[in-house]
């Protein structure tokens, strides 16, 4: 497959993230180079008569970050690329009593051929952290894989509605 249909496969992501996200592109995540990432934020409150009185608020959060790898991808890349959604989380996801759950999801797009192992990898591994107990929310962290080339998209179960905008067309 050419780096023209790869590029215009990932700017066909990046226009469906945009809508709604903010998109930060060419950065680095830890030691990985990331082709964008995506950032969404919410914030719901409840007030008592005006917005000078609030009863309650919540911040919901969910980042995307894409990782465009020309090599083969390897069971060790998804498992650095897991390593270094959690380290980093610290930098994303605020540590208030107002934030209910932020979700992290690093996408791995190739057109490499993929082994069996490392599919089976990405799709058993899903990490769901509690920060202070679940008083201060939680933060669930997901690795999903794309083989544009063959249409394929792999992830945890639970991790299967975020990858939506990655159907390859």
């Amino acid at each position: 497959m050419s780096v023209t249909v790869s590029n215009s496969y990932l700017d066909e992501i990046v226009e469906k993230y945009s809508r709604h996200f903010n998109i930060y592109k060419e950065k680095r995540l830890g030691s990985i180079p990331i082709s964008f990432y995506a950032e969404y934020k919410r914030r719901d409150e409840k007030y008592f008569m005006s917005k000078s009185i609030p009863i309650w608020g919540v911040d919901n959060q969910q980042y995307v970050f894409v990782w465009e790898k020309d090599a083969e991808v390897t069971k060790d890349d998804v498992q650095t690329f897991a390593k270094e959604l959690l380290k980093s989380s610290s930098s994303y996801v605020p540590s208030h009593n107002e934030h209910m759950s932020s979700i992290l999801l690093g996408v791995i797009i190739t057109n490499k051929p993929i082994e069996k192992d490392v599919v089976k990898e990405v799709k058993k591994l899903k990490k769901l952290k509690f920060l202070k107990f679940g008083m201060n929310g939680w933060l669930e962290c997901y690795v999903g894989l794309v083989h544009v080339q063959n249409k394929e998209v792999y992830v945890n179960r639970k991790g299967r509605e975020y990858m939506q905008h990655f159907k390859v067309n």
